[in-house]
């Protein structure tokens, strides 16, 4: 008797256990998987994007770039939980602009046919001026004429002497002066000014201090298709006036 009641006591608690594990396996069943997940105490590393999602960049171009973003964990809390996501940011282009040119090759890209204005002195009527540049001996020589075409044309011979920018005017007057470019003063940003200064140098067929020539020129890039020019002319060794040219290119490369 004593073992039938022992038997039917163990089978009672047996269905028992059976029933309360069927319970927790139903409600468990309803629960998604996230907020599982969410509502387990959950460690700094767990909770960390690095450690379940590695970005590899070694092999990529660009910069990594960061930016935050909310992931609410528990909606119970009383914060959001931030994570902090990278991408690979597109590489930039290093883009060559006018000022980054040697002096030499800047002359190079004036290469076209250039329209503007002239004048010889401030509040004196201006004159169309016409001024074409071409490359020439083989990409060695810039020549500029202006006035191309008419008794008034005049030439200038852009070219490097000794790694320096030089020039070779050759005036309607019937003289002709060679000028260097000075040194080019670079700005705070470690870039070099759009300003080029020419001054006279030693002529064997020049005497400065008698002849009549023009003794510096200032040439002010604007952008691409834009630029002043300023002349002046010396007479017995004094200044005697300017020409100022106001260009703008309107054939590229003819």
């Amino acid at each position: 008797m004593k073992l039938f009641f022992s038997g039917l006591i163990a089978f009672i608690f047996f269905g028992l256990c059976v029933s309360v594990s069927l319970a927790e396996e139903s409600s468990l069943g309803n629960v998604p998987p996230m907020m599982m997940i969410a509502n387990q105490e959950l460690s700094p590393a767990a909770t960390s994007l690095e450690s379940s999602m590695p970005i590899i960049a070694d092999s990529v171009e660009g910069s990594l770039e960061s930016y935050e973003t909310a992931v609410p964990f528990n909606e119970e809390r009383d914060r959001d939980h931030r994570v902090v996501i990278e991408t690979i940011a597109p590489p930039r282009e290093n883009v060559v602009t006018l000022v980054e040119r040697s002096p030499f090759n800047r002359m190079k890209q004036l290469a076209g046919r250039w329209e503007g204005l002239s004048e010889s002195a401030p509040g004196e009527k201006s004159n169309k001026i016409v001024v074409v540049y071409d490359v020439t001996a083989g990409g060695n020589a810039v020549m500029e004429r202006i006035f191309p075409g008419t008794s008034q044309e005049m030439v200038t011979m852009y070219y490097e002497q000794k790694g320096q920018l030089t020039l070779t005017h050759y005036c309607l007057i019937g003289t002709r002066s060679t000028m260097v470019l000075k040194p080019i003063i670079v700005s705070e940003n470690s870039r070099p000014s759009n300003t080029y200064e020419f001054g006279l140098i030693e002529n064997a067929d020049l005497d400065p201090a008698v002849d009549t020539h023009m003794n510096s020129l200032r040439v002010t890039f604007i952008d691409e298709d834009h630029m002043n020019q300023s002349w002046e002319m010396f007479e017995a060794g004094k200044p005697s006036g300017s020409y100022s040219f106001a260009l703008t290119r309107v054939v590229d490369k003819p």
